[in-house]
């Protein structure tokens, strides 16, 4: 590690670090830890075939496993634990990335990242969708994203199986290989509303591109499920118009589900249960950036402009670039 000073005394009285609670994922996992093998023991076992190869080949064949083989391959015996342990990109992952690592595990999403990957997502500071610093990770499909991205824009919305069905015109046999997740009980959102234990979502961006490829285009898919939709609500009315007339009064009918549950966005727990807080690391320096907040934009909470937002968060160089293109607030009494 450099010896850089932290960004709010590089910035004194212009900058404040996260202090909201968002309920993300990591604030409701157990203050378990990922270790690196410190075994005194010398192995009494070889790493077999993949010991023969060099210790460079070695690292490149690991680094291109996904999470849930690494775990495998650590379990085998101490070699493979210390192979493990000796990989530069996993030891930084450790050090650095604790939310994620325990994140993947919990959600069941390690099976579809691999280790190069999730090393990638944490040495990128900017946000896969808007370009500022991404301050989390969106783990269904291992994505830096911003929380005003990830709070607002429709594919961080996850979707059960019967929602992704109706919504894209695609039968569940469809989404079997679509990214998806398995929720932690917990709180979630600024809110902290409760999420249940063991609900399945699946990943909205991809089971979109699953319907438009099944359907032959966005318009058909979209034409095609409003069509579905009307028939059903014309189904309902008429079941409701028969146990009308014949009286069957004691009986509830729920109504089929035509329209999209209410998003709350920054408040939809949903939003939030694969959501995880991850520093950049800065590859060539080692630094370690969580970024930081605007004290300017807290005080003129302007919500309907993205620019001059109070969640957008900041490095050090993106907040001297948001410095120069907003003088007008740059210092606050």
């Amino acid at each position: 590690m450099s010896g850089t000073r932290p960004i709010t005394e590089q910035f004194p009285g212009l900058t404040y670090p996260e202090y909201l609670n968002d309920h993300t994922l990591d604030k409701n996992l157990p203050a378990c830890e990922f270790k690196l093998s410190t075994d005194q023991l010398p192995p009494s076992a070889s790493a077999g075939v993949l010991q023969t190869l060099p210790l460079e080949l070695i690292q490149i064949v690991l680094g291109l496993l996904d999470l849930n083989s690494i775990s495998r391959v650590q379990q085998v015996n101490r070699r493979t634990s210390e192979l493990v342990s000796s990989l530069p990109h996993y030891r930084a992952l450790v050090q650095h990335a604790q939310n994620a690592l325990r994140g993947i595990s919990a959600i069941g999403t390690g099976s579809s990242i691999t280790l190069a990957k999730l090393y990638e997502k944490i040495c990128t500071a900017e946000c896969e969708d808007c370009g500022d610093f991404g301050g989390y990770l969106y783990l269904i499909t291992c994505k830096r994203v911003c929380f005003l991205c990830f709070s607002k824009k429709e594919a961080y919305m996850p979707l059960s199986p019967v929602q992704a069905c109706r919504k894209f015109g695609i039968s569940h046999k469809m989404l079997s290989g679509v990214p998806r997740m398995v929720t932690r009980a917990g709180t979630y959102s600024f809110d902290g509303k409760k999420v249940k234990d063991g609900l399945t979502l699946i990943d909205h961006r991809s089971a979109r591109e699953m319907g438009i490829r099944f359907h032959g285009s966005l318009r058909a898919m979209i034409e095609y499920a409003s069509v579905r939709d009307t028939q059903k609500y014309h189904k309902y009315l008429r079941t409701v118009e028969e146990d009308r007339i014949y009286r069957r009064t004691g009986q509830c009918r729920r109504r089929a589900p035509i329209s999209d549950p209410f998003d709350a966005q920054s408040r939809n727990p949903l939003r939030f249960v694969s959501i995880v807080r991850v520093p950049w690391l800065n590859r060539i320096s080692r630094d370690v950036e969580w970024g930081v907040h605007c004290e300017a934009c807290r005080e003129c909470l302007k919500l309907d402009q993205r620019s001059t937002h109070c969640r957008r968060k900041f490095t050090a160089g993106a907040f001297l670039e948001h410095l120069e293109q907003h003088e007008d607030i740059s210092y606050v009494s």
